[in-house]
């Protein structure tokens, strides 16, 4: 083969191995998807704390919210955010009460939702105290097309706004100061602009604080902030004696830390048949309605039963707020298939009687309590609970005593406890219902001291 034909054929196999490298399939390198693209909301601040609150675009669909929290070290022991949806009563909870360095930064993915619909974020700071205290709420709408979001709302928790001190805003954070005083943010219009997927990429340093594309901001007239209102609810509906199969229809009005208000429905014992978390609709800390479904099964016998409601306190678990309604719980209806020929349906016990003997009032219980006393009771039997003085039961045992039917027994029961988390008054109370429609027949109660956990 001449020299002539041999470079003619090393130039075609060289144009062929071209050709194919040209068609394969793109590296795991080339094929990384766009770096995540920062757009700043603004900032949020009550006293010498602050959250920078920014909305990063992920790619494609994906946008996730992050919090970069800053203040003094030893100042707070604790970091709170919250994202409540406008289209299902759920709340996305983060917290960090371990603050090994500062800022912290936490990251929330952001809800797909339709456009129009919008999440609340609310950010807070916990004291050493335990106490939560509020940075402020930002209000994001998701919208149509590549922008995924736009913040309609960026109200600071600070105190209002001194007469001499004008407000200004800058960028996408809205800010305002006075000498030696913190004001109150004015809400502001913040729009994300032009496709996530195009945006111009940010220095990977992971800086919360990268805005490689700043969005727009337009003022609007300050807006006070309301102030948070005190812990409260009420129930509108069912109404006292209504009658309950197998759920609850729960409406009512309520303020409450982070909007959420706890429904149980209770049957004559006390015991919860059913519970459901209620999202009320409404500003943080605000007042406005509730309303949920609580599912509960049904019980044999029909009896007098309880709607509850009640809010609870961020510092130490605390009910601070409740109300509760009596119904009426139908029981299961169960038709024999012939006449009973046995013992006729036992009637209740005339007389029925509970008391209790030990502990004596006022003793410090902890974990676990014995507790002894008599009782004429249906069927020798009772409950002993040990509860809190709002109802809440913390344990409970069922006792079944000897005695002739009839007649008095005494009784024993040890009762194992959840201890609460502080120390407070509690209650032993010990009962026994009616068979006929399980409305408690006889009941006793000694208070007593709760020790907590600490």
């Amino acid at each position: 083969m001449s020299r002539r034909n041999s470079l003619f054929i090393g130039l075609i196999l060289a144009a062929v191995l071209v050709g194919l490298t040209a068609c394969s399939p793109l590296s795991p390198v080339d094929r990384q998807p766009a770096s995540p693209v920062d757009h700043a909301i603004g900032r949020l601040t009550s006293g010498d704390a602050s959250v920078d609150l920014v909305l990063r675009a992920e790619g494609g669909d994906r946008w996730a919210l992050q919090a970069t929290y800053t203040f003094p070290a030893g100042r707070y022991t604790g970091v709170l955010l919250i994202v409540a949806r406008s289209d299902q009563p759920i709340v996305q909870r983060q917290t960090q009460d371990q603050i090994a360095e500062l800022p912290v930064v936490l990251r929330q993915e952001l809800p797909d939702l339709k456009p129009g619909q919008w999440v609340n974020v609310s950010a807070a700071v916990q004291l050493p105290s335990g106490d939560m205290t509020q940075l402020g709420v930002a209000r994001l709408e998701a919208v149509a097309g590549p922008e995924g979001w736009r913040v309609i709302e960026l109200s600071s928790a600070a105190a209002p706004t001194p007469a001499s001190a004008a407000p200004t805003v800058t960028g996408a954070a809205a800010t305002a100061s006075a000498t030696g005083t913190v004001v109150t943010v004015p809400v502001v219009t913040v729009v994300v602009t032009g496709p996530a997927a195009t945006a111009t990429p940010i220095p990977s340093t992971g800086a919360a604080t990268a805005t490689p594309q700043p969005p727009t901001a337009t003022a609007v007239p300050p807006t006070a902030t309301p102030a948070p209102v005190a812990a409260a609810v009420s129930i509108s509906a069912p109404a006292a004696g209504a009658s309950l199969t197998t759920s609850a229809e729960v409406r009512g009005t309520a303020s409450a830390f982070e909007n959420q208000v706890t429904i149980q429905v209770l049957d004559a014992r006390g015991q919860i048949l059913g519970q459901q978390q209620a999202l009320v609709q409404a500003e943080m800390g605000q007042a406005g309605p509730f309303q949920v479904s609580v599912p509960f099964p049904q019980v044999t016998l029909g009896q007098e039963g309880t709607v509850r409601a009640y809010v609870v306190s961020p510092k130490d678990g605390s009910v601070v707020a409740e109300a509760s309604v009596k119904v009426r719980l139908v029981g299961a209806q169960i038709l024999p298939t012939r006449q009973p020929t046995a013992t006729p349906t036992p009637v209740p016990v005339a007389g029925a009687l509970v008391e209790i003997s030990e502990p004596a009032p006022n003793a410090i219980l902890k974990d676990i309590v014995v507790v002894r006393g008599r009782a004429r009771a249906f069927e020798n039997e009772l409950t002993v609970q040990v509860r809190e003085l709002d109802g809440t039961v913390l344990g409970q045992a069922q006792v079944i005593f000897r005695a002739e039917p009839g007649e008095i027994g005494e009784w024993e029961a040890r009762v194992d406890f959840d201890d609460p988390a502080t120390a407070r008054p509690g209650q032993v109370y010990a009962f026994t219902i009616s068979p006929k429609d399980g409305s408690i027949a006889a009941d006793d109660v000694v208070s007593v001291r709760l020790a907590g956990r600490r």
